[in-house]
């Protein structure tokens, strides 16, 4: 059997491993338990990494932190009212 070697169209935002195909992402994810997932507490560990990108994931963090504390308060008021 030859090998033929498919352009990689595919990155597993988790493990960042290109893949050729959607069935290979479904292999991956069930071969190592993975959920392809982005991690988004991920630590940047040198400050030149630090990036435009990086930098509103982290925005975009803090602001869905700050939206589901709103939502909780409002729950928790209708509920004490």
């Amino acid at each position: 059997m030859k090998y033929v070697k498919k352009k990689n169209i595919n990155i597993i935002p988790k493990s960042k491993i290109k893949t050729c195909s959607v069935s290979c992402v479904k292999a991956h994810k069930k071969k190592y338990s993975c959920d392809a997932v982005k991690d988004k507490l991920k630590l940047v560990s040198k400050q030149a990494d630090y990036n435009e990108q990086t930098f509103h994931r982290d925005v975009n963090f803090l602001n869905t932190a700050i939206n589901d504390i709103n939502i909780a308060n409002k729950k928790v008021f209708n509920l004490t009212e």
